[in-house]
C-alpha cells in the first residue's frame, strides 16, 4: 500500500485514541501490531488523474526595479558643532 494513501488526519486520532490505553510490558508488540493494522485500513480512496500539469506562475511586478544610485551622497556643507545649538530649559 502506498503511504500517500493512508489518511493522515484519521491516523492521529487513532494514535491519540491509543495512546490512552497503557500497554504491559508482555503487551507492547500486539499492542503495537494491532495499532499498525488499524492505521493500515484507512486507506483514502485513489486520486483522479491531474487535468492539467502542475507549472511555476511568474509573478507579476507592480513595480519598477530599484534603479541603483549613481554617484555619491551629497556631504555637509557645515560641521555638525556649527549646525546644533544648544539650549538651557527654564526650570
Amino acid at each position: 500500500m502506498e503511504p500517500c494513501r493512508l489518511s493522515f488526519k484519521r491516523s492521529g486520532e487513532i494514535l491519540e485514541d491509543y495512546l490512552m490505553e497503557k500497554p504491559g510490558r508482555a503487551g507492547k508488540r500486539a499492542w503495537l501490531r494491532r495499532l499498525v493494522a488499524e492505521v493500515g485500513r484507512e486507506v483514502l480512496p485513489g486520486r483522479r488523474p491531474r487535468g492539467n500539469p502542475r507549472v511555476v506562475k511568474c509573478p507579476r511586478v507592480k513595480w519598477r526595479g530599484k534603479r541603483t544610485v549613481k554617484g555619491k551622497p551629497p556631504r555637509p556643507e557645515r560641521p555638525f558643532g556649527e549646525v546644533i545649538t544648544l539650549v538651557e530649559l527654564p526650570v
